[in-house]
């Protein structure tokens, strides 16, 4: 057949993509502090710290949106060198006032 995921209902409208089960927000900071402590030597380390800091953002996610965690850091850190990486579509947190 080739056509079962043609009528593909999601569960939730709002459903946000997953990567290996995570959502961006925490994918990016774990696959940054797994690849940094594999590239100094202690993946172990990594794999533990990455844990900690998954278990840590989804508590304190608790109860937020999907995107919650990537508003936070595109609001109120200076991300200008990640603007083109993460948030290509969107203009920089410093122009909040629109003028015509």
């Amino acid at each position: 057949m080739g056509h079962e995921n043609k009528y593909y209902i999601c569960k939730k409208i709002d459903e946000p993509k997953r990567y290996a089960g995570l959502t961006l927000d925490e994918f990016i900071p774990i696959v940054v502090i797994t690849g940094l402590c594999f590239f100094f030597g202690s993946l172990l380390t990594g794999v533990v710290l990455a844990g900690v800091v998954w278990l840590a953002l989804r508590q304190f996610k608790k109860g937020q949106g999907p995107g919650w965690f990537l508003n936070l850091l595109y609001w109120h850190l200076p991300l200008h060198y990640l603007h083109g990486i993460l948030f290509v579509k969107t203009p920089a947190s410093s122009a909040r006032h629109w003028l015509s």
